[in-house]
């Protein structure tokens, strides 16, 4: 239906770019317009969006992301991409890594306890993340504390909606 009436959507773009792209006269020429790349929200980025980025090589790449962020598994992001491209670069082959880790938004207890959480259940072997080595959040902000408890968890067993 969108071949009827010329129509294409996102994913059409990204798979037309990359062949566009693979012809490398093309791609230099491309590359040629642009000394940086920056790419926000690179832990949802997907195989072809990562091929497209590999073939403009010759830019400086710039990435932001935070892989405990990803949330577009469901349109083909591998966050893997991700933490893959951080460990090249934490062994210092092709790029640099700078952690922002300093959290000005959040109470010093509500980090504290996601520390706690995320440091138990995010490591190399659930998810490619060593959470506690890498990805602790630094308290920045004061807040006044309160008579009542910090953090309040509350677990729900419901049962499913039909």
């Amino acid at each position: 239906q969108k071949q009827d009436k010329n129509l294409l959507d996102f994913s059409d773009l990204e798979q037309k770019l990359c062949v566009i792209l693979e012809n490398q006269e093309i791609a230099e020429q491309i590359s040629q317009n642009y000394k940086y790349i920056f790419v926000d929200e690179f832990q949802d980025t997907n195989l072809v969006q990562k091929r497209i980025l590999s073939r403009l090589g010759d830019s400086t790449i710039m990435v932001v992301g935070d892989v405990k962020q990803s949330i577009y598994g469901f349109r083909g992001s591998k966050p893997k991409i991700f933490v893959d491209m951080m460990d090249q670069y934490e062994s210092g082959v092709d790029g640099k890594v700078h952690t922002l880790n300093c959290n000005f938004r959040s109470s010093a207890d509500v980090l504290n306890f996601s520390n706690l959480v995320f440091s138990k259940i995010m490591t190399k072997n659930t998810c490619g993340l060593d959470y506690k080595n890498t990805s602790l959040f630094e308290p920045k902000a004061e807040y006044p504390r309160t008579a009542e408890g910090a953090v309040e968890v509350c677990l729900v067993n419901g049962q499913p909606r039909h």
